[in-house]
């Protein structure tokens, strides 16, 4: 039963080193330069003097010869 608790010991010591080293990873790939997005909406947009906006969604237009 003590060999037991020992494997036990080591596998929790050994995932407690694998989630600090994936943490300190991913932290240093996180790039902090945030860089605005632009993004076409299509369609069109409309809005009003609250800040509302009313979007309309158009479908694509058909191809010649489909069907």
């Amino acid at each position: 039963m003590e060999k037991v608790h020992k494997i036990i010991i080591i596998l929790l010591i050994l995932a407690i080193i694998f989630s600090v080293l994936s943490t300190l990873l991913n932290l240093s790939l996180i790039n902090f330069e945030f860089k605005p997005i632009n993004v076409k909406v299509p369609g069109q947009v409309q809005g009003n003097p609250n800040g509302n906006i009313k979007l309309v969604v158009e479908g694509n237009p058909s191809t010649a010869g489909a069907g």
